[in-house]
């Protein structure tokens, strides 16, 4: 089997590795602050770079034309 290699493959799986945990853990039936909150604590436990709740710009032909608020930045990616 080939596996495809997609842009930042490393940090998605750890990303799905931390929600699997979480989801282990906690299990389902909680509103998304309390999963994201689980996440953060993973996240910490693994040494990981996390900052949650960041504004980001949002740019058309190099004109910012709004932002979104991103739940997790990973290493200095969205998620």
């Amino acid at each position: 089997m080939i596996k495809e290699q997609y842009l930042h493959s490393d940090i998605t799986a750890e990303i799905l590795s931390i929600a699997f945990e979480v989801h282990k853990i906690i299990g389902c039936g909680f509103v998304e602050s309390v999963y994201q909150r689980a996440m953060l604590v993973e996240c910490g436990i693994r040494n990981l770079e996390v900052v949650a709740e960041i504004e980001l710009p949002i740019y058309y032909k190099g004109v910012k034309v709004g932002s979104r608020r991103a739940d997790l930045l990973v290493k200095g990616k969205l998620s």
